[in-house]
């Protein structure tokens, strides 16, 4: 995608489209993303405070790094743990068994990369709350304020979730009498933030303004080593487009912050926050899916047929393997789909490749999908590719206009859909469509074409 192309879509109408999608998801959502070096934004109730949670730890590391800039902090001294007495977690030291001896800087590293909440409450005591406070004010960031550490939240939740009758119940963070409690849930009586704050911060800190040299570049990369990649970063599903941030959960909250690098030097900083309507640990799962390839307008039909957009409406993720052949087909799916995985394929040409990457790769849930136009002939398509693509679940392809559906052994599944426009030797035109619930991809379907748009 090059930069002309994201400066598209006017910053009114990506408003209007974010708060769509927003509602529906079933979210009560806030976003800002700014581009770094022109300040351009798109927002949507981006002053609003809401509790910060895990995503704190970017305003505490950030305030470890300037203070150890400034000679304040010596960032890589030991540090001993002791395997008793540590903040619960399901990640990172909470869930090691034996004492440990960790220089501060690595522990910032396992706060960001797993979200080890012990790691964040020995950096707390180091560092404290104030200090952190402070450097939010220094940069301006009049908004962000740091009330609890990581196990002030989790004790804040028990008191707050806890039965009076029954103390050692396991507490019911679904009911919603029970959140309306959370004291962690109330951006006035917790640590909080507002999603132009986060995403400023990430700006600041990309820019050198929060320390600068080596301490600056370590920064960056330490916040670039996030072992998650299923919020953020599964929206730019691109080999060459780097991702740095930090997410953060909480009782219908899901929020993440972070920086978009794309190869071109355009760099973004975006911050997106969400409250769910339902109170579920797990929200529904039910991802509707499209599969589409070798579309070749205008050279094999005129238009894309009614049936294929009527299902890209209808889909939540569609995905197309290449061989566009036309600018406009691109466009109008960008505008369509609430969501385009693409590549380019062989006929297409530099505009379409300028916009396009060869392979896409996205996690929906937590199957792991990537795109590719072509996988060579089909006696042996199974190995090449598991041995291709070894760290993949689906992968969808193109090229040949033959449907295909079959599973490489020790590796990923194959599917092909067909092309919707030019089904050369094959009885019928085709597409696929398919359901992932759970992570499971199940439903597939390929879908037949009779009635095509012709070339004139």
């Amino acid at each position: 995608m090059t930069a002309s192309h994201r400066a598209a879509t006017t910053p009114h109408r990506a408003t209007t489209l974010i708060t769509a999608a927003f509602a529906d998801a079933g979210l009560a959502g806030q976003l800002y993303a700014a581009d770094i070096d022109s300040g351009a934004a798109v927002a949507v109730a981006a002053t609003a405070p809401a509790p910060t949670s895990s995503l704190h730890k970017v305003c505490l590391i950030a305030a470890l790094y300037r203070e150890a800039a400034a000679g304040r902090i010596d960032h890589t001294r030991q540090v001993e743990i002791p395997a008793a007495g540590r903040t619960p977690g399901p990640t990172g030291l909470a869930v090691m068994r034996d004492a440990a001896r960790l220089s501060l800087r690595d522990l910032a590293s396992l706060a960001v990369a797993v979200s080890d909440n012990v790691a964040a409450d020995i950096l707390w005591q180091h560092v404290g709350i104030e200090t952190v406070n402070q450097t939010m004010a220094e940069l301006g960031l009049r908004q962000t304020v740091a009330v609890h550490t990581m196990r002030d939240i989790r004790d804040a939740m028990t008191a707050g979730a806890g039965r009076a009758d029954q103390p050692d119940a396991a507490p019911d963070l679904t009911d919603p009498a029970v959140l309306a409690r959370l004291s962690v849930l109330d951006p006035a009586r917790t640590s909080r933030s507002t999603p132009q704050d986060l995403a400023t911060l990430f700006a600041a800190i990309w820019r050198d303004e929060v320390c600068t040299g080596d301490h600056a570049r370590e920064l960056r990369s330490l916040l670039g080593a996030q072992a998650w990649s299923h919020r953020l970063a599964s929206g730019f599903p691109f080999d060459d487009v780097r991702v740095s941030g930090k997410t953060a959960t909480l009782p219908t909250l899901r929020h993440e912050a972070g920086v978009v690098e794309y190869p071109d030097g355009g760099r973004y900083a975006i911050a997106v926050f969400s409250r769910a309507a339902s109170t579920a640990a797990i929200l529904p799962t039910r991802v509707r899916l499209l599969l589409t390839s070798d579309t070749h307008v205008p050279t094999r039909a005129r238009r894309l047929p009614a049936q294929l957009l009527d299902a890209v409406d209808e889909a939540d993720v569609v995905f197309h393997a290449g061989d566009w052949v036309d600018v406009p087909t691109l466009d109008l799916l960008q505008d369509r789909a609430e969501r385009l995985v693409a590549v380019y394929g062989n006929n297409d040409g530099p505009p379409l490749r300028e916009r396009l990457p060869l392979v896409a790769r996205v996690e929906l849930q937590s199957c792991r999908i990537a795109v590719v136009h072509e996988t060579g002939p089909a006696q042996g398509r199974e190995r090449r590719c598991a041995e291709r693509y070894p760290d993949i679940d689906v992968l969808i392809f193109g090229h040949s206009h033959i449907p295909w559906d079959s599973r490489a052994a020790g590796g990923p599944r194959l599917l092909n859909p067909g092309s919707p426009t030019d089904r050369r030797r094959q009885p019928y035109a085709t597409y696929m469509t398919a359901v992932l619930d759970g992570g499971h991809l199940g439903e597939v379907r390929l879908h037949r074409l009779h009635h095509l748009p012709r070339r004139s």
